[in-house]
């Protein structure tokens, strides 16, 4: 048999027949959770985006080093063209702080804001089924997003103490990547013996087990669950292209989940923040959302004062805007699972004075919100990696 048709065959069987049927039908893919699917990766490509400004103090191969050297912790190898991309996009922000005399509103001091964030994303080419019908999309079923600043020594300090700003953004760059793949790990238990380990412990006797929602294609007939494992075979194919818009074939409207978090008295979202939502999907001429819910829209929205005894002083404001949706079927290390996914996500920071908090406030979740709706509607993919040759 020629050396080609005997790879076609043995990939048929493999989708169809044999002992590991049951975990390459699409109909029979199996459920995983964020930490399992960080432990089945083995290996990814890396697709590196970062703010040249960042390249002054932290070049671009460190950055690549670190990223990789992170990752070989948890069992990730890089190599070119793999099946799972990470992509991982780093922002630098810079703006510099005056302080001035109470009395004469003279400068005395300009300090410069050191701020780094790091969005990391795993993507996979998958299927997501939508009314009855399959569609191949380049989708996120893991991400984490991390960010911290720090303000660079005063003249004087510098004077006394040498500069230690290049030092401090590698360590800062270090922190936030680290904080970034922690998300990853499952939680670390308490102690059983302490007050608070046993405390858990009552609440998970007491708490209801969670119910998995009912995966649609389980109630289907074998003739249909037949049809969706040979159109999935035939959408994954090698050089199959993926739909052009993620979210093409989307008709329901995302269930909204908007996550606030501040530690300042200042600090206020928006007050027409669902409907601002609510209203984009109206545009979209998404109708009200399906029971039980398929897909969702998460809006974490951050406000948070850099506080101290010394200045200067002032609020970082971030948010991070992902569209998910349930039940991606994917190949992972040799086998079909199913997890949800994020089809579009959106990051952005911001830094504000206490004098100009408010302004930037009223702006900043409506601003965002709107540009998010134009990706949808325009389909932009700027911050998308291209999908691996090949595959």
């Amino acid at each position: 048999m020629p050396r080609k048709a005997s790879v076609h065959f043995i990939f048929f069987l493999l989708l169809f027949g044999g002992p590991v049927y049951a975990q390459t039908r699409y109909s029979q893919a199996a459920p995983i959770d964020s930490s399992e699917f960080l432990s089945t990766v083995k290996e990814v490509s890396l697709d590196l985006k970062s703010d040249s400004s960042l390249a002054a103090y932290i070049s671009l191969a460190t950055q690549r080093n670190e990223i990789v050297n992170a990752i070989a912790a948890h069992g990730i190898t890089v190599r070119p063209n793999a099946p799972v991309t990470l992509a991982v996009t780093v922002t630098s922000q810079l703006p510099v702080v005056e302080s001035r005399n109470v009395r004469t509103n003279v400068v005395v001091e300009t300090t410069v804001i050191h701020g780094i964030y790091i969005n990391l994303r795993f993507f996979v080419k998958g299927a997501a089924l939508r009314n009855g019908k399959l569609h191949l999309v380049w989708a996120v079923p893991e991400n984490c997003y991390s960010g911290n600043s720090l303000a660079e020594d005063n003249s004087l300090r510098k004077l006394l103490l040498g500069d230690t700003t290049l030092q401090d953004n590698r360590k800062l760059f270090v922190g936030v990547l680290g904080d970034c793949l922690k998300t990853f790990a499952p939680p670390t238990p308490p102690e059983p013996t302490s007050l608070r380990g046993l405390r858990a412990a009552a609440a998970r006797q007491q708490a209801a087990p969670p119910v998995e929602t009912p995966w649609v294609v389980n109630s289907w007939t074998e003739k249909a669950r037949a049809a969706v494992d040979a159109e999935f075979a035939r959408l994954m194919s090698p050089g199959t292209p993926v739909d052009k818009s993620s979210v093409e074939g989307v008709t329901v409207a995302p269930e909204i989940v908007l996550d606030p978090h501040f530690d300042h008295d200042d600090c206020k979202a928006d007050d027409a923040w669902r409907s601002r939502w609510s209203s984009v999907f109206q545009r979209l001429h998404w109708p009200d959302p399906q029971q039980p819910p398929t897909i969702t829209l998460e809006h974490y929205f951050s406000c948070v004062y850099a506080y101290g005894a010394a200045a200067p002083h002032y609020f970082g404001l971030t948010d991070a805007i992902f569209l998910r949706e349930e039940n991606l079927v994917f190949p992972l290390n040799g086998r079909l699972v199913r997890k949800m996914a994020s089809l579009v996500t959106a990051h952005h920071e911001q830094m504000a004075l206490e004098d100009d908090l408010a302004a930037r406030l009223g702006d900043f979740l409506p601003r965002n919100i709107q540009d998010f709706l134009a990706d949808l509607v325009l389909g932009n993919s700027s911050d998308v990696p291209p999908v691996p040759s090949g595959h």
